[in-house]
């Protein structure tokens, strides 16, 4: 990971319990669905730079990374639509099932 402070990463713990799946206005008929909901974490890589000369070192640190946790088995298939490049952005994937019925 470059040593640049604005390349980091987030994690954020998806659950059945988690306030958009125990919330009834948002999970009714939606993929909030706690019934439905696998639990996850959703691994946010930050490529941001304070040094625009520090960028590449950044994109280059991300995208080894994306494909390493993707090459490893563990990476569940899809995506958040926020967080994912439009080169990456696949709807059918990322809604699955309920591409269906968007």
């Amino acid at each position: 990971m470059p040593s640049d402070p604005a390349t980091t990463f987030a994690i954020h713990p998806l659950s059945r319990t988690s306030p958009s799946a125990t919330d009834p206005d948002l999970r009714r008929g939606s993929c909030f669905n706690p019934e439905a909901r696998q639990e996850h974490f959703l691994l946010e890589l930050i490529g941001s730079t304070l040094e625009q000369s520090s960028s590449p070192q950044s994109q280059k640190w991300i995208k080894d990374a994306y494909n390493e946790l993707k090459g490893s088995g563990d990476a569940m298939d899809g995506s958040s639509v926020a967080l994912t490049h439009p080169k990456d952005m696949c709807l059918e994937n990322i809604y699955e099932a309920a591409w269906r019925t968007c």
